[in-house]
C-alpha cells in the first residue's frame, strides 16, 4: 500500500462490502494509508460515504439480483482487479468470470 501511495498517488482502491476476509483489510489499510477508497455494496444495504454509487439506489428490499448488479457494476468500474482467494470462495469465481468477459486485467493472489 505504501508503494502504491508513493508511486501512484492517484490510484483509487475499490472494494466490495464484505466485513469478513480480505475485503475488510483492504478497506482498513487503504484508509490508514490515506489512499482514495470506494466500495460497492448491494442495494438492499444502507448507503455510506465510501459508496461508489449514488445514495438513492440503496435501502431496497433484499433481492439476489442486487448482489449480481453490485458485482457487475464493480467489475465495470475497475480498470484492474486484484483477487485474494480464500477457501475456494464462490463469489470470487463469479467475479473472475465477469471480469474475463469484459477483458479486465486481473491478478489472482
Amino acid at each position: 500500500m505504501w508503494k502504491i501511495k508513493k508511486e501512484h498517488p492517484e490510484t483509487e482502491i475499490v472494494g466490495l462490502d464484505n466485513e469478513n476476509g480480505t475485503d475488510k483489510f483492504v478497506k482498513k489499510f487503504s484508509l490508514n494509508f490515506e489512499l482514495n477508497y470506494k466500495e460497492f455494496i448491494p442495494y438492499y444495504k444502507h448507503w455510506n460515504s465510501y459508496c461508489a454509487e449514488e445514495r438513492y439506489k440503496f435501502g431496497k428490499k433484499f433481492s439476489k439480483k442486487h448482489i449480481f448488479a453490485t458485482y457487475n457494476n464493480y467489475i465495470k468500474y475497475c480498470e484492474k482487479i486484484v483477487f485474494f482467494i480464500e477457501n475456494n470462495e464462490d463469489k470470487k469465481h463469479i467475479l473472475i468470470e465477469m471480469a474475463n468477459k469484459l477483458n479486465k486485467e486481473i491478478i489472482i493472489c
